[in-house]
């Protein structure tokens, strides 16, 4: 974990609400790994005073370029909206534990909503490195909202769209039909989801049907984003749902987490 004074490289609206951010961040991107985040001071004033968590979208190694997506939705998220090309912005990175590719996986499904597939994108991109197939099963309101989409198509994943409007997907389906359709027809090794409690509980569902290893992504409200505030602590069931049930900060012993260990994914 190091702090770095960023240079702003772009801060744009990729669709309504939502922006991407690139930051010049040579050091960490050294040592960032898929899955882990940043808390990032968006003000150079002490309004708003705590930093806001962003996941790492893309890491471009080769020339020290950190990317975040990010959802307007707060002062927080107003301010670093208006932040232009050329400033530089305080970054405490990487923090939390990221994603786990185990070591014999051969084919991984990603399964994100909106904003919440932008922390997938980055763990797709280095599993295509290690030559393991994704497929990656993506949904949203519109199509615009479709984060990293051409990304993907680009790196070689299999894409599975669905889209509120019908422009993508038919009928009532929802995109996780479509990844129980291929569970049913081949192997997938490990699922990796984020955010959404009800995406968790289908992943789950599945994982104990199809003996899958898989991995969700919280997302809670952070004040520090090192543990001391113990402000994200949710339920966790040790042992991989075979131990106790205990408190764990998300931003600490997470954010990611295997779905059986996720109390409120097990719960009627």
């Amino acid at each position: 974990m190091i702090t770095e004074e960023t240079k702003i490289i772009a801060n744009y609206e990729i669709a309504k609400g939502m922006m991407l951010m690139t930051v010049e961040a040579p050091k960490m991107a050294k040592i960032i790994k898929p899955g882990q985040f940043a808390m990032l001071k968006v003000s150079s004033s002490l309004d708003p005073i705590l930093r806001r968590p962003l996941c790492f979208y893309t890491v471009l190694k080769h020339n020290g370029w950190v990317e975040f997506v990010y959802k307007v939705i707060g002062k927080g998220t107003e301010v670093l909206a208006e932040r232009k090309p050329g400033e530089y912005i305080d970054v405490l990175a990487p923090l939390g534990n990221g994603w786990t590719l185990l070591p014999d996986t051969k084919q991984i499904a990603i399964v994100g909503r909106g904003v919440g597939i932008a922390p997938l994108v980055d763990l797709a991109i280095i599993a295509r490195q290690k030559d393991i197939q994704v497929k990656a099963y993506l949904s949203a309101g519109k199509p615009e909202f479709l984060i990293g989409r051409e990304l993907l198509q680009e790196i070689g994943c299999d894409l599975y769209l669905h889209t509120d409007d019908g422009k993508y997907g038919s009928g009532n389906k929802v995109v996780t039909d479509y990844l129980e359709k291929t569970l049913k027809e081949e192997r997938i090794d490990q699922v990796f989801t984020c955010g959404s409690k009800r995406l968790g509980k289908k992943i789950l569902e599945y994982s104990n049907t199809y003996g899958m290893n898989s991995q969700i992504s919280l997302e809670e409200r952070m004040g520090c984003g090192m543990g001391a505030c113990v402000g994200c602590a949710v339920d966790i069931i040790t042992k991989r749902g075979k131990g106790v049930k205990e408190q764990q900060r998300v931003c600490k012993e997470g954010p990611v987490f295997w779905v059986e260990e996720v109390a409120m994914l097990n719960e009627a």
